[in-house]
């Protein structure tokens, strides 16, 4: 008898603790819900703080006021440290101060954060060039080109003072990418099937047209005109284009 009164009573105590774990589960997901929804509500309000710093900061700059300009772009990124374009701005207003040492400083913080942030690259080119450094501008510049996309115009723009300082190593560099592109269309098989072409190119006379210029613009040393030549050609083809380069 007492040792079913003493199994019951235990039996009884083991069900009684079932819920109570589950109420103590409950209450820990709960709080951490709570807690995360919190946190996640303080974030988003912080962030849309900085978008209100940025925005007055962009009115003052257009103003003409730099001082205080430079003041709410710097609370902006009190809150987001990755606003790169409010390091940008912060620059270019040092810039417009007469404060070159500050402007790069700002710039370069920029790149440590994303050594990828296109557009300080550019503008960084242009504050070397003002102050002769054209060696530290040729970098940058080289650096905005190749992070461009087609069409991009401060790529292009970077390529055209790349153009002007340093003609002999970008048409280097436009051998080296063409090789490599050649060399990768030969990879993927492509490059068999450009030499397949011949009998389209004697029936149509603009692919002959573009495959001599490109031919004549290799041998003379214009590599970049050649690629675009021969991709000229490519693009007439009855058949799938093979880009030279995508």
């Amino acid at each position: 008898m007492t040792n079913s009164i003493f199994c019951g009573t235990l039996e009884q105590t083991r069900m009684n603790k079932v819920p109570s774990q589950r109420s103590l589960l409950f209450l820990i997901l709960f709080t951490a819900i709570v807690t995360l929804s919190n946190s996640y509500t303080a974030s988003a309000y912080l962030l849309d703080q900085a978008k209100e710093y940025r925005f007055k900061a962009d009115n003052l700059h257009s103003e003409g006021k730099l001082d205080q300009a430079i003041t709410y772009y710097q609370k902006a990124i009190g809150i987001d440290k990755y606003c790169l374009s409010a390091y940008n701005s912060v620059a270019i207003c040092y810039e417009k101060k007469g404060l070159p040492s500050r402007a790069e400083s700002w710039y370069l913080k920029a790149l440590e954060i994303n050594p990828r942030y296109a557009p300080i690259h550019y503008n960084l080119g242009l504050l070397y060039e003002r102050y002769g450094s054209i060696k530290k501008a040729i970098f940058h510049w080289r650096q905005r080109m190749r992070l461009g996309h087609p069409g991009d115009p401060a790529a292009i723009k970077a390529r055209a003072k790349l153009e002007k300082y340093a003609s002999d190593e970008l048409q280097k560099e436009d051998a080296e990418e063409l090789n490599r592109c050649i060399a990768r269309q030969k990879e993927q098989g492509a490059l068999k099937k450009i030499t397949g072409i011949n009998r389209y190119i004697t029936k149509d006379e603009k692919m002959k047209e573009y495959y001599l210029e490109g031919m004549r613009l290799y041998q003379s040393g214009a590599f970049r005109q050649a690629r675009e030549s021969f991709q000229k050609m490519i693009e007439t083809l009855p058949v799938s284009k093979y880009p030279i380069e995508k």
